[in-house]
């Protein structure tokens, strides 16, 4: 029974069971480092995407700011308030605008559309999903208000 051919077959197949073995270890292992690979990747595109709507909606914001700070500046000047507050109410509906205020030199909210924060001492929102900008309005070489708004980024 100790054949020299039966024995060499025999070692054979246990070296290519040994090797086969080692192989596919090395495909598990390959596996794991694609896919790592391919979380690293995808973090990295998420995160420059969620960049880019910070971005996008700083923009928005200062943007909007700005007009209102332009186009609202004889209202500001007679200080009618509630037609800003009609105003702000109505872009408000817009889902992207998390909030429009409107603060006077001593940082009391005059127009805002939260109206628990009316007449009260403005402080940003701390959220993370709203990006806030701000536009100052001069009347007679002073800054009369500060116009701010907040938009929200989407999927935040």
């Amino acid at each position: 029974m100790n054949n020299p051919g039966v024995r060499k077959l025999r070692e054979d197949n246990n070296s290519s069971v040994q090797q086969s073995k080692k192989g596919r270890k090395w495909i598990l292992v390959l596996i794991g480092v694609l896919l790592l690979a391919v979380l690293i990747g995808w973090a990295w595109q998420s995160y420059k995407f969620g960049r880019s709507m910070r971005d996008l909606a700083k923009g928005s914001a200062e943007s909007l700011a700005n007009a209102v700070a332009t186009f609202g500046s004889e209202r500001i000047a007679e200080k009618d308030w509630s037609e800003l507050q009609s105003y702000a109410d109505a872009t408000v509906r817009n889902h992207a605008v998390a909030y429009i205020a409107i603060v006077d030199s001593q940082d009391t909210a005059v127009v805002h559309t939260d109206r628990s924060l009316l007449e009260q001492k403005f402080s940003q929102p701390r959220k993370r999903a709203v990006v806030s900008a701000s536009a100052p309005v001069a009347q007679d070489s002073n800054q009369a208000v500060t116009v701010w708004v907040g938009i929200r980024i989407p999927n935040q």
